[in-house]
């Protein structure tokens, strides 16, 4: 049995916690904050990344989940509306999951 120390899920209230407004009442339910980098070319590979694995597993960004730049933390943030496949692929790569992910937050009410 794998086990993974780094995962830490933060149970928090959407509605309290500074999540981007397309998210708060919708089906989104999950916010994966990526790590953040002041180089800026090695920040949007970190985001271009993503979206292209997400793409190619969940399907264009839409209704599923979308990327944004949250403009009071200066942080990229990705929504999801479930936390499967990004808690699959943590399973399958964990190396690389931790490489781009700083924190994850799940709704909770």
């Amino acid at each position: 049995m794998m086990e993974i120390e780094k995962l830490k899920i933060n149970y928090v209230n959407k509605y309290k916690s500074g999540w981007h407004p397309d998210s708060l009442y919708s089906g989104f339910t999950c916010r994966f904050t990526i790590i953040h980098d002041s180089n800026i070319f090695k920040m949007m590979s970190r985001v271009n990344h993503i979206k292209k694995v997400l793409n190619e597993h969940y399907g264009p960004e839409s209704k599923d989940w979308f990327i944004v730049r949250n403009l009071k933390t200066d942080r990229y943030e990705l929504y999801t509306t479930s936390s499967s496949f990004l808690t699959m692929w943590l399973l399958k790569s964990e190396e690389e999951y931790l490489s781009l992910i700083e924190s994850f937050d799940k709704h909770s009410e």
